[in-house]
């Protein structure tokens, strides 16, 4: 794209930088957030950019109108990854505790998701398998990586019919 977005952490406070590089004499735009700013992400496409808070925040800026867009709500932790799906339509966003990896819908902000981890601190996420299994882990902790998987259409056609059956008993 044309837009360098970039974390600004300053004694003055942390703030999100976009600079429109097509305009190099004009100053970044500067966008403060309370607390510590620790990954940065941007869509497939360059339009979006996303941001994990301290406050376990996910925050997310337009490139092309240089805004803050959305802010997403949902972590209890600092949130410390986070990842656009390799469509742009979905976001993965990782923290600690119980609530490791949260799936949230760009357009609405809407949480998808919630997959439990292993209590470990996940700073590394990501889509794998064409975006059909995601995986998280901590780069300093032996141990903390895991990884889910989506069923194929087989398997939840399988048990959709099962679950049929299973009804129509007494």
């Amino acid at each position: 794209g044309r837009t360098f977005a970039a974390i600004q952490r300053g004694s003055s406070g942390n703030a999100v930088a976009l600079c429109d590089l097509t305009q190099p004499e004009k100053p970044p735009i500067l966008f403060p957030e309370r607390g510590g700013l620790y990954y940065l992400a941007a869509s497939p496409d360059s339009r979006l950019v996303a941001v994990g808070t301290q406050y376990g925040l996910v925050v997310l800026y337009d490139t092309e109108t240089m805004e803050r867009k959305k802010v997403f709500h949902g972590h209890s932790q600092s949130v410390f990854g986070v990842k656009f799906s390799p469509d742009g339509k979905s976001l993965m966003s990782s923290s600690g505790g119980l609530e490791t990896v949260k799936i949230w819908h760009v357009e609405t902000g809407q949480e998808l998701l919630t997959l439990r981890g292993a209590g470990s601190i996940i700073d590394h996420v990501q889509f794998v398998d064409n975006g059909n299994a995601l995986l998280a882990g901590s780069g300093g902790q032996q141990g903390t990586w895991q990884i889910w998987r989506a069923p194929s259409w087989e398997q939840i056609a399988a048990i959709e019919a099962k679950e049929k059956t299973e009804i129509r008993q007494p």
